[in-house]
């Protein structure tokens, strides 16, 4: 019950898997391979992340990425780690008296000591047509009177006639907006969106009084069906094209 909010995590393995007992040198250079599977919630199946990775002088890996499918609906995911390299073998001693000795020696050691997630980066840049005074105030170098005039579309007469803002270049005529600061945040800008977060909610209704509408008071729903879908326009629409690539989607 650790991940709130079902999306795409960086997954980090941290622990010791040395495949020689030697000394701090060797262990850090020789280290034993690490494959490492996430559990499949959809599919019921182990999903292998990565193959053979060897953890680095900071005892951590980074294993690869967990999708929504590999976190159940309380918000668990689960591990299966599986070390190469690390056994126990049999040493053959010179004979004596004709017989041969075995003796067993472990040639290394392996441990887990914790995972860490955190949320694969989204590129995105701010709409300055359609974001908050309080947003646009948290770039760099924008004031918080700035961040108003920019939202209000105020000009350099005070008068707000510059929004739906054209271009990019369009904020500069902002009263208070100056080269400086806009350098410092034009690449975290835009004056359209192209991604957009999709909610879809679908209910099936049983009509108890056979009426032909939706009694709130008396007819019950009998299923519903909730989706999420982050879906990406292309930069310009044709005339008449009405397609998006879904980017992700899962149930909320």
């Amino acid at each position: 019950k650790k991940i709130p909010i079902p999306g795409k995590y960086n997954i980090y393995i941290f622990g010791l898997n040395d495949a020689i007992n030697t000394t701090e040198f060797l262990e850090e250079n020789y280290n034993a391979s690490l494959d490492v599977f996430v559990w499949n919630y959809r599919s019921h199946s182990w999903d292998k992340l990565c193959e053979r990775r060897k953890y680095g002088k900071e005892d951590g890996i980074n294993a690869g990425t967990i999708t929504p499918d590999n976190i159940s609906v309380d918000g668990d995911f689960r591990l299966k780690l599986i070390s190469h390299d690390v056994a126990e073998t049999g040493l053959r001693d010179r004979p004596i008296d004709g017989m041969r000795t075995v003796r067993r020696r472990q040639t290394g050691y392996a441990w887990f000591n914790y995972a860490l997630i955190t949320p694969v980066p989204v590129l995105g840049r701010v709409n300055i047509n359609t974001a908050s005074a309080r947003l646009l105030s948290a770039l760099p170098g924008m004031s918080q009177q700035l961040a108003q005039n920019v939202y209000l579309g105020v000009d350099g007469t005070g008068r707000m006639t510059l929004k739906p803002y054209q271009r990019l270049g369009d904020i500069l005529k902002v009263r208070g907006m100056t080269v400086p600061v806009f350098e410092r945040c034009a690449n975290m800008l835009c004056v359209d969106s192209q991604s957009f977060t999709v909610d879809v909610e679908a209910e099936t209704i049983k009509d108890v009084n056979r009426n032909g509408t939706f009694d709130q008071d008396v007819d019950k729903v009998a299923a519903e069906k909730r989706r999420r879908y982050v879906v990406q326009a292309p930069h310009l629409l044709q005339e008449g094209q009405q397609t998006a690539r879904i980017v992700e989607k899962y149930t909320p």
